[in-house]
């Protein structure tokens, strides 16, 4: 794909997604977008809910001062909401959302139980990631947008029975699998959508009504472009 088709589709992707042109055919300082998309799924969500946006950019605007600061390290993981809002944006449009297949190994000589029924030889067995991670009995509201789910701000107060809850929640948080079949790029994935994210918040969106806008803050953008 030309640089000139990047750029349209980035464009036609910013009124469809975001009710706003992106404008990248015609301004410089917004050409980082299309490079960036790969680790904006959050943004999407960030420009329906403006509470959300509002209490995550206020995080990352008063944690860092500049481009340089944004980085792997103890400043960017105390950024606990910008995980909330990632970890929350994995379950609801999970990166696989299809059922991940699995079968009984025929080199064992156990036989395959889930949840008491024994699974034949031959036969597949799955969940379904997007079932898993919308099924209200372990995240309530699950067709909404709640960031605050995953904090742990509440934790000290709550009963046995509301921590028991949150426990099985957090172990029905699949988007990268489990176990031997796990996604090996998970850290990776993370530590490419938090500086992205952070980036892109502190330098060059801003929340206009109902629509998230790209484009440069002041000068900051320069500094962002020094340090991607």
């Amino acid at each position: 794909m030309t640089p000139r088709c990047k750029y349209l589709a980035t464009d036609i992707i910013g009124h469809l997604a975001f009710g706003h042109a992106l404008a990248t055919q015609t301004d410089e300082a917004l050409r980082l977008i299309p490079r960036a998309f790969a680790g904006l799924n959050p943004v999407v969500y960030l420009s329906r809910y403006s509470a959300v946006y509002a209490r995550l950019a206020n995080e990352i605007r008063t944690t860092f001062s500049s481009g340089s600061d944004i980085r792997q390290g103890p400043l960017l993981a105390s950024c606990k909401y910008l995980r909330a809002v990632i970890d929350e944006t994995l379950r609801i449009c999970p990166p696989t959302p299809r059922v991940m297949w699995r079968e009984k190994d025929p080199l064992s000589p156990e036989p395959l139980v889930v949840d008491g029924d024994i699974i034949p030889p031959g036969t597949l067995a799955g969940v379904g990631t997007y079932s898993l991670m919308h099924n209200p009995e372990y995240f309530p509201e699950p067709f909404s947008f709640r960031a605050q789910r995953w904090l742990d701000e509440a934790v000290e107060e709550e009963d046995p029975k509301a921590k028991e809850a949150r426990a099985i929640m957090r172990r029905a948080f699949i988007p990268f699998s489990l176990g031997d079949r796990g996604c090996a790029g998970k850290a990776l994935a993370y530590s490419e959508m938090s500086p992205t994210v952070t980036k892109t918040l502190c330098f060059m969106a801003d929340h206009n009504g109902p629509n998230l806008v790209f484009r440069a803050r002041e000068d900051y953008w320069e500094d962002l472009v020094k340090t991607s």
